[in-house]
């Protein structure tokens, strides 16, 4: 309609004027009750992420980093932080625990893994803890020469790879392989503690 009003007229005007002044008083009627039910609404946690987009975050940077000379970059690291952070899954903790692992983040990978291994059996229904967080603890424990640490995860992969689950898994038979060629380096080298 703003095509058929002529500026030069009375009426033109009046109806600008009258629209506008509903508009207001709309505003001041309106507004009060829309904020007081937006205050009301719960405050819950906006994932910054989808779904979809955790879920294919994690399966690019699994496929990247799955073998042992992947160097995931600082933004992979965070990209996957923010999937944790929005879906804390056991399988995402496991993710983001390796990458932490090919970046040299030793100790970041022990709360990540471990945190998968507390919640991967329930959420995955899994007879056991994925494998692959006992490969890489092993190796954290073993890379910031805590011995006793290291032989403990090391056992607790020998048995978990032993479950049908884990048995012919690729990434898991990797991990292994991986565990004992650093288990088969000079302990001396590698300033390991016996404590």
């Amino acid at each position: 309609w703003l095509l058929t009003l002529r500026p030069d007229s009375r009426g033109t005007y009046d109806s600008l004027h009258s629209s506008w002044e509903k508009l207001e008083s709309d505003k001041r009627t309106l507004l009060p009750t829309m904020v007081q039910d937006a205050m009301s609404l719960p405050k819950l946690p906006i994932p910054k992420l989808s779904v979809d987009e955790a879920r294919a975050i994690n399966n690019t940077l699994w496929k990247k980093i799955a073998v042992a000379s992947a160097k995931p970059t600082s933004s992979d690291l965070d990209l996957m932080e923010a999937v944790v952070r929005d879906f804390p899954e056991g399988y995402h903790f496991n993710t983001l625990g390796v990458a932490q692992y090919r970046a040299g983040n030793y100790e970041a990978v022990i709360e990540s893994c471990l945190k998968s291994v507390s919640l991967t059996v329930t959420q995955e229904n899994l007879p056991a803890p994925y494998a692959g967080d006992f490969a890489f603890l092993a190796m954290s424990h073993f890379q910031r020469g805590n011995k006793v640490e290291a032989d403990r995860y090391r056992t607790q992969l020998t048995k978990t790879m032993l479950l049908d689950t884990f048995k012919d898994d690729e990434d898991c038979l990797g991990f292994v392989t991986e565990v004992d060629a650093l288990f088969s380096e000079d302990p001396a080298e590698n300033n390991l503690n016996s404590d």
